[in-house]
């Protein structure tokens, strides 16, 4: 019974590591830029990168960590 209690507390705790706001946003910004570059449309191709521009200015930094550790 307590054994179930530690691994749901461990479990719990590298949830929330992994799912901090620049995880996510980086998650975003991987499928998106997969996405769009599945479509015949240069419409989403263009707010797209409107979009990750806007994101890297806020943060001041490139939001794709792929990116970065390729």
């Amino acid at each position: 019974m307590k054994l179930g209690l530690v691994v749901a507390s461990l479990a719990s705790g590298v949830t929330k590591a992994l799912l901090t706001e620049r995880v996510l946003i980086n998650l975003v910004i991987i499928l998106g830029d997969w996405l769009v570059k599945r479509t015949s449309n240069d419409l989403d191709d263009k707010t797209f990168k409107v979009f990750k521009e806007a994101l890297d200015k806020q943060y001041n930094r490139p939001t794709n960590l792929y990116r970065e550790l390729r």
